[in-house]
């Protein structure tokens, strides 16, 4: 929604222009895809060297007597990996795809004085 509300002077540009709701829309899922996939990656690089190094140097360590082992341990499956990426990705999506619907209820003169 923010993406589309701070945007509101631009769309009504783009629509004054010639600009159809369909184009405006895929620019607005195009520039949250890249957000999304760029938080998936970032998210992904830190939980993998956190994975890491828990395994290489165990700093998280539990109570022996209550869990039988001093450290805890981590196992990295790559399809939950996988699975979970491409949930948050298609959950995000569909996200994306409410604040666009707005788009054509923008008019293209109210748009450009908005502030």
């Amino acid at each position: 929604i923010i993406l589309v509300l701070e945007r509101t002077r631009m769309i009504g540009v783009l629509k004054a222009l010639g600009a159809r709701d369909r184009s405006i829309r895929r620019i607005f899922l195009y520039q949250g895809s890249i957000i999304t996939i760029t938080g998936i990656g970032g998210g992904n690089l830190v939980a993998l060297l956190l994975s890491w190094m828990q395994q290489k140097y165990g700093f998280i360590s539990l109570p022996e007597e209550m869990y039988y082992i001093s450290k805890a341990e981590v196992r990295l499956e790559w399809w939950h990996v996988v699975l979970v990426d491409a949930g948050t990705f298609i959950v995000s999506f569909l996200i994306l795809i409410i604040p666009t619907l707005i788009v054509h209820l923008i008019q293209p003169v109210k748009a450009i004085q908005f502030r």
